[in-house]
């Protein structure tokens, strides 16, 4: 009995391949399609990220911020001390002025 496989293709098995290549043209379109777009999503995100160039310069500059920020607190401390001091060496001599200021005949 021959095989199936060994007779001569017939018109309908011509037109079921025909049909079949045109169903495997048409979902290689679309998987072309959505490649290209994958692609340009893909360019969009890539101008749109930050590097880890651009990440560490942030860092750097938020650490920069936070040096002077915390040199600024120590400085207000300091200068709070400072200004209570004159603060109460201002009233002593406002004391002593008004006690020169009495004295006057």
């Amino acid at each position: 009995m021959p095989d199936d496989n060994e007779k001569p293709a017939t018109k309908a098995d011509v037109a079921v391949i025909k049909t079949d290549v045109t169903r495997m043209d048409q979902k290689i379109d679309r998987v072309a399609v959505a490649l290209v777009n994958i692609r340009a999503d893909l360019q969009r995100i890539e101008q749109s990220m930050a590097t880890k160039k651009d990440v560490e310069r942030i860092l750097g500059a938020i650490d920069a911020f936070a040096k002077k920020s915390e040199n600024n607190d120590k400085a207000v401390a300091l200068h709070g001390h400072v200004l209570t001091e004159v603060q109460v060496g201002l009233k002593d001599h406002e004391g002593r002025i008004k006690t020169l200021e009495s004295a006057r005949p």
